[in-house]
């Protein structure tokens, strides 16, 4: 090579060189001056309330979990003979069918997808507390030693049973024999989708929880307001009637304006100036307790989860298991949480299939949640099929091996 062109692809080197360094620096230049409009932003909203930024307590660095979490997850075979004929039974003039629709008791064929998902995913968990009326799937595999096989006698009080609501088994979910104080409750449409830890759960032995309050979406279908935000509200009164929001908050501004929400912080801001509150933000994904709260809320509002747990069905006249959820945060006793962009909700309908098989696919998302919901009541029962089969085939590419938790195929 010539000492010319030598001398050019020198310069030609160093000059890429530079130009990275440039890029470099107005990175860092960038991400400096972010973290400043962060800190003046946190400052304007904390100042008019006497918080400026010595005020604030930082949040505790994460410590290893050193306690066991168990995992607990209902099911129901609303096909079943003998349980179609019990529901009968109990089933009145009265009863809200529009809360209580057939789609909440379809079992779609998937639960041991469920057991594999854990299984591979979340190997680190203590135990998995199986609940349901009795009824028990021809696969699993009860002797294994992580598997406890729970009825609703086991610990629903005699006065409730038998049972078809949802919110007097979740409400009483913490009289389980043997569950450990820390659990991760799962309905039966909510999958593990990649690898998680404890520390996704739980920091320093607390949940991780969302603590905006976003009032909640009013929404109208044929016959007005959904049931499901008619009893939302009902835990909504309760925690106002139960807490000074305005004291919750300035208890723990650290947690109510985190730097994890981030401009959406301004809106806990608004409940701060008006001391109530008229919604939180809540995705239907897993719940994450601790037993005290349940405790707690039965000793100060027995009457009202009494009432609630009479019903055979769900009504708009109950409180519903997102309640605890709402009492961990205005006492404090949470960590909070960004909304869970990981966590991901899919209606069942033809519309959403070729969505959930990417989601399926990518394992973007930590938890999926394939909910039988109003638009799956509008399929027919070809596409209900096509959506059945479609995605159990998604998930059988997806965990194809049997998990332990499976009885051994012999044949």
């Amino acid at each position: 090579m010539s000492e010319a062109r030598r001398t050019i692809t020198n310069e030609a080197n160093c000059s890429i060189i530079d130009g990275k360094r440039v890029l470099l620096y107005l990175r860092l230049r960038m991400i400096i001056t972010m973290r400043s409009i962060i800190r003046r932003a946190e400052n304007c909203l904390l100042r008019p309330y006497g918080w400026g930024k010595s005020q604030v307590q930082r949040l505790q660095k994460p410590r290893p979990v050193n306690f066991p979490i168990d995992f607990v997850i209902t099911w129901v075979d609303g096909s079943d003979p003998e349980w179609r004929k019990s529901r009968a039974l109990y089933m009145q003039k009265d009863v809200d069918y529009e809360g209580n629709p057939e789609s909440r008791y379809r079992d779609w064929g998937w639960l041991k997808y469920w057991f594999r998902a854990v299984e591979q995913y979340a190997p680190w968990v203590n135990k998995v507390y199986f609940v349901t009326c009795g009824q028990k799937p021809d696969w699993l595999n009860l002797q294994h030693e992580k598997l406890v096989f729970v009825t609703h006698q086991d610990f629903i009080p005699a006065e409730y049973l038998p049972t078809f609501n949802s919110n007097t088994i979740e409400l009483n979910l913490w009289r389980i024999p043997g569950l450990s104080e820390h659990f991760v409750y799962f309905n039966d449409d909510v999958f593990l989708n990649r690898p998680v830890m404890p520390e996704d759960f739980f920091h320093n032995g607390l949940p991780k929880l969302c603590s905006l309050a976003i009032p909640f979406r009013y929404m109208y279908y044929e016959n007005g307001l959904d049931k499901w935000f008619r009893m939302a509200l009902n835990d909504i009164a309760v925690i106002n009637s139960s807490f000074d929001i305005r004291e919750a908050i300035r208890k723990h501004p650290e947690k109510f304006f985190s730097y994890v929400f981030r401009r959406q912080a301004k809106i806990n801001k608004m409940i701060f100036d008006y001391n109530g509150i008229a919604g939180m933000f809540h995705t239907h994904t897993v719940q994450i307790f601790q037993k005290e709260v349940f405790r707690e809320i039965w000793n100060r509002w027995s009457a009202v989860l009494d009432r609630t747990c009479r019903f055979r069905f769900r009504n708009e006249e109950q409180v519903t298991p997102f309640l605890p959820a709402l009492w961990q945060i205005f006492e404090g006793e949470y960590y909070p949480e960004r909304i869970r962009y990981f966590d991901k909700y899919f209606p069942l309908a033809s519309h959403t299939l070729q969505q959930v098989l990417e989601a399926l696919r990518s394992g973007k998302h930590r938890f999926l949640c394939l909910n039988d919901a109003k638009e799956t009541d509008r399929e027919t029962d070809d596409a209900i099929c096509t959506i059945q089969k479609t995605i159990k085939h998604a998930m059988e590419a997806k965990f194809p091996d049997s998990s332990r938790y499976e009885k051994i195929d012999l044949s």
